[in-house]
């Protein structure tokens, strides 16, 4: 209904997910545009945490643009192994293939609902801190679902491991002796 040259929705809801197109109508006739997706990422809301984790904060720092919703792996891999502070919410299954992803510091990586999945392997090596990694399911059927080797300040909760034909959570390196927290894992 709108009729202005921009359309801003200021404050977006859940109701403002859908398609968008512009129809332009004049003198000659109209023409409609392709469709834009509009996708309103949700709140998720697990416990705070706490123990050894309580100061794990992942890319709760990010900016608003560092928030972005992944449907591919490739997508998925960019974000997850640069240097920026991101909060990455994985939307569908996404495959990483047999080739690990080497999680960098100040993520969070979370799951759009409760069929987000990544079947791979997610390694947080030495040197990575302050990870966030929750409402997901991890599988990795060639292989170990999450590897902490030697990272310090993660917190996993709210994720379901399964089908791995090694090690669900293989935790090494000296990482169980840094803070570290697994709780509410399904």
């Amino acid at each position: 209904g709108a009729t202005s040259a921009s359309y801003t929705i200021n404050s977006t809801t859940p109701a403002d997910a859908g398609s968008y197109n512009v129809v332009v109508t004049n003198s000659a006739g109209n023409v409609t545009s392709n469709n834009a997706t509009l996708a309103v990422l949700p709140v998720f809301t697990a416990p705070a945490p706490d123990g050894y984790a309580a100061s794990v904060t992942g890319g709760g720092t990010a900016t608003t643009s560092n928030h972005t919703l992944v449907t591919t792996a490739s997508e998925f891999r960019t974000l997850a192994e640069s240097n920026s502070t991101a909060v990455i919410t994985v939307s569908g299954s996404l495959d990483l293939g047999s080739t690990k992803v080497a999680v960098k510091s100040n993520k969070t990586i979370q799951g759009l609902n409760d069929s987000a999945t990544i079947t791979g392997n997610l390694e947080l090596a030495s040197g990575v801190s302050n990870v966030v990694i929750r409402g997901l399911n991890i599988t990795n059927p060639n292989g170990d679902g999450i590897t902490l080797a030697g990272a310090a300040s993660v917190y996993i909760t709210h994720v379901s491991f399964y089908n791995c034909s090694h090690t669900l959570l293989r935790i090494s390196g000296g990482a169980a002796e840094r803070r570290f927290d697994v709780v509410g894992a399904r």
